[in-house]
């Protein structure tokens, strides 16, 4: 096989274990499960939003 098309073969291997991966890496909407990351960022965010009403009230 000519090395264009050997190319051309990896490049789809690639592609279709990076769809793999998205598919695999999406939350469950039915389970509603968050990221770590996301639930610090709304847990800071309700703490701010509380101290400002503290502050505003």
């Amino acid at each position: 096989m000519e090395p264009v098309f050997q190319h051309d073969e990896d490049r789809s291997i690639k592609r279709g274990a990076w769809k793999v991966f998205k598919k695999q890496s999406r939350t469950n909407i039915a389970k509603y499960e968050l990221s770590p990351h996301t639930e610090r960022i709304f847990r800071q965010n309700a703490r701010l939003i509380d101290e400002y009403k503290r502050k505003n009230a």
